[in-house]
C-alpha cells in the first residue's frame, strides 16, 4: 500500500520493480527520493499524507507537538508551517517539509493512532506544547480538553512524572498548571487517583482508601472493602518496579489469602488502556 504517496525500496522490490526500473524513474523525475531508500511515487494530497509517509517509513517516528494537536483537533493551537515528527534521539533522519524533533523519553503509552497515523496522545501532546507556551495558555487548553471529556489531569501528571526534569523546557509550566488544578489527595499516586475516579464513574460502591491491614496495622491497602475482605492495590511499579518491592507485595498477597482476603492488583495499563476490564473485575468480586 502506498502510504502518503511514498514507498520504501524493499516494498517496491517486493512489488516486482527491479533496481534498474527504480533508478530509471528517479533519473527521469517520475519518482523523487525523499530520503535514502524511500521514494515518493505519488504527490501527497495534503498534510496528513505527509504524516503517513513519514511515520510509515520510520519505525520509531510519531507525529507530535503542533502537528499532533492538529490531528487531535486540540483548540487554541495554530498549525505549524511544517509537519512536526518526533523520533528517537539516536536517529539522524531528515525528510522534506518535516521538522524532526529528537527525543529519548517517548514511551509506548505516550503513543496512539488517529486516522491510522501514529501520533502522541493528547496528554503527551499538551506536555510537549508546554515547552513553548505560557502557563495561562496551556491552562486554557487543559481546561477546555477536560471540560470536553477528552483529557484527565491525572494523565498529564503521569506524563510529566515520566518526562519532566529540571531544565527541560515545559516542565515548570506544566507543574504550575497542574498545581492549580489537582487539589486534595496529593499523597495518593497518579494511578490511585485515576483508579478511584474510574470506580466512582462506574457507580460502584466507594472503597475505603488507605485501609489498615488487620493483621499488620502498620501497613495499609491502597483501597479495601473490609466487610467483603476485598483489597485493591494500584500497582504503579509499571514505572519504577524493583525486585524487592515485587517480592514484598507477593508476600503480602499470601498473608492476605491466609486471612481470607482477596487482593486484586491493577497496573497503569489496566486502568489507562483497559478500564472496562477493571470495572468488570471489581463488579464480579463485589457480586461474589
Amino acid at each position: 500500500m502506498v502510504r502518503g504517496g511514498s514507498l520504501p525500496r524493499a516494498d517496491l522490490l517486493e512489488l516486482g520493480f527491479t533496481p534498474r526500473q527504480i533508478q530509471y524513474r528517479v533519473s527521469r523525475g517520475i519518482w523523487t527520493v525523499v530520503r535514502r531508500g524511500v521514494y515518493q511515487i505519488v504527490h501527497p494530497r495534503d498534510r496528513r499524507d505527509v504524516m503517513r509517509a513519514v511515520v510509515s517509513s520510520w519505525a520509531q517516528a510519531v507525529v507530535s507537538h503542533e502537528s499532533a494537536a492538529e490531528l487531535h483537533e486540540i483548540p487554541y493551537v495554530p498549525a505549524h508551517d511544517l509537519v512536526i515528527i518526533s523520533n528517537h534521539s539516536r536517529t539522524t533522519h531528515d525528510y522534506p517539509g518535516v521538522d524532526v524533533r529528537r527525543t529519548h523519553d517517548l514511551d509506548e503509552w505516550h503513543i496512539t493512532s488517529v486516522d491510522d497515523i501514529r501520533v502522541t496522545t493528547v496528554a503527551r501532546t499538551v506536555v510537549d506544547l508546554a515547552a513553548a507556551r505560557s502557563p495561562s495558555h496551556i491552562g486554557t487548553i487543559v481546561d477546555r480538553l477536560v471540560s470536553d471529556g477528552r483529557l484527565e489531569t491525572v494523565e498529564l501528571e503521569a506524563v510529566l512524572k515520566a518526562t519532566g526534569r529540571r531544565g527541560k523546557p515545559g516542565t515548570t509550566t506544566m507543574r504550575k498548571v497542574l498545581e492549580r488544578r489537582i487539589g486534595g489527595d496529593h499523597s495518593a499516586s497518579v494511578l490511585e487517583r485515576k483508579g478511584r475516579a474510574l470506580i466512582a464513574r462506574a457507580g460502584l460502591p466507594s472503597p475505603i482508601s488507605e485501609f489498615p491491614i488487620p493483621w499488620s496495622p502498620g501497613r495499609r491497602f491502597d483501597d479495601a472493602y473490609p466487610l467483603l475482605r476485598i483489597a485493591i492495590e494500584w500497582d504503579s511499579k509499571r514505572f519504577h518496579g524493583q525486585v524487592a518491592s515485587f517480592e514484598a507485595d507477593r508476600m503480602r498477597d499470601r498473608d492476605a489469602a491466609i486471612h481470607g482476603w482477596v487482593v486484586v492488583r491493577f497496573t497503569w495499563d489496566d486502568v489507562h488502556n483497559h478500564p472496562n476490564r477493571v470495572v468488570e473485575t471489581i463488579t464480579a468480586l463485589l457480586a461474589a
